[in-house]
């Protein structure tokens, strides 16, 4: 690969195999309900929030470009197992009055989400990565994400994208063993956010 931007080529670009455990993980929906009392119309907002259990995520990365000793882009590829709901908070409101609240706990399969996501994520290292250190780093994210529902508490949602952003940090060890902790939100219309922190372990080769 090239070089870009004049980033110098310190070290061999590896393929970052990455295994995620995605956990305190939330899906966040909202709609609009018009009704009329007597003369009056009225336009009330549901909120769901649920609940999601903790799931496995898969994926690699690569680098990009890579600016200096310490700084690269890299773009990587994550599909996470489907995250079933275990409980669902319906909230409605009439502006910033809550008119009525619902709880409802959830078998496994009764709601679930799945994320397929493409995103680029720019490093930052706190020192130049070799076989002979351990370097932390810190990284943010932008990425698209596909999101697919499933389960009779879904309906007939159809699947959706969703754009998404995240903050993490980790370390590199001896330019092979990438340990990461971070949290990602993705931003849609139907789902109008979901957030997971995540754990991440990964191989570079």
């Amino acid at each position: 690969m090239g070089e870009a931007f004049g980033a110098e080529r310190e070290r061999s670009e590896k393929i970052t195999w990455r295994g995620s455990v995605f956990f305190w993980g939330q899906l966040v929906m909202g709609d609009d309900i018009k009704g009329s009392f007597d003369a009056y119309s009225l336009t009330l907002y549901g909120v769901d929030v649920l609940e999601l259990d903790s799931t496995l995520s898969f994926g690699l990365e690569y680098p990009l470009w890579r600016i200096n000793k310490q700084a690269e882009l890299l773009g990587g590829v994550s599909y996470a197992l489907p995250q079933h709901a275990s409980r669902i908070d319906k909230d409605i409101k009439l502006r910033w009055f809550r008119a009525e609240s619902r709880h409802k706990k959830l078998r496994s399969g009764e709601f679930f989400v799945q994320n397929t996501s493409l995103y680029f994520k720019p490093r930052w290292f706190f020192n130049e990565v070799s076989t002979k250190n351990v370097v932390p780093y810190v990284g943010g994210k932008l990425a698209y994400g596909l999101l697919t529902f499933g389960g009779p508490y879904a309906k007939k949602l159809a699947p959706e994208g969703a754009i998404g952003t995240g903050l993490s940090f980790g370390v590199v060890f001896y330019d092979t063993v990438d340990l990461e902790f971070g949290r990602d939100g993705f931003f849609a219309n139907k789902a109008s956010q979901i957030d997971n922190v995540f754990v991440m372990l990964g191989y570079r080769l």
